[in-house]
C-alpha cells in the first residue's frame, strides 16, 4: 500500500521588535487593532505586547536580509533548526513556535 507523503506545515516566523519582548510568533497567531491613521483599517500587532513592527524569521531562526528577497517567506515548519550559534533563550523562542506550528504540546503539558 502507498502511503500519502504527509503534509507540510508552511509558516511565516515573525519576532516582534520592541526590545523589552522579543516574542517569537507565527503569522496566524497576530491581533488584530484599529489603525490610528485610518478610519475602518486594522494594524496587525504582537500577541504578547501589542508591538506593531516585527522581524521575518528563516527556518535557522535569523532575520531575512536584502539577500533573502527573493526566497519565499513561507517556511516549512518541520525545517525550523536554529542556529547552533544562537543564544538559549532565543532557542527556546523559536522551538516554542515550532511546536505551536506543529501542534505538539510542551513538555510541562505532558502527563
Amino acid at each position: 500500500m502507498n502511503t500519502p507523503p504527509p503534509t507540510r506545515t508552511k509558516i511565516e516566523l515573525l519576532q516582534c521588535s520592541k526590545h523589552r519582548c522579543g516574542h517569537v510568533y507565527l503569522k496566524d497567531e497576530r491581533g488584530s487593532v484599529p489603525s490610528k491613521d485610518w478610519e475602518g483599517a486594522t494594524t496587525s500587532v504582537c500577541p504578547k505586547c501589542g508591538g506593531d513592527s516585527f522581524y521575518t524569521l528563516t527556518a535557522q531562526g535569523r532575520c531575512r536580509t536584502t539577500k533573502d528577497r527573493d526566497l519565499p517567506r513561507e517556511i516549512n515548519a518541520e525545517d525550523i533548526d536554529p542556529s547552533p550559534r544562537m543564544g538559549l533563550k532565543m532557542k527556546r523562542r523559536i522551538l516554542a513556535a515550532k511546536r505551536r506550528a506543529l501542534g505538539m504540546s510542551t513538555p510541562a503539558e505532558q502527563p
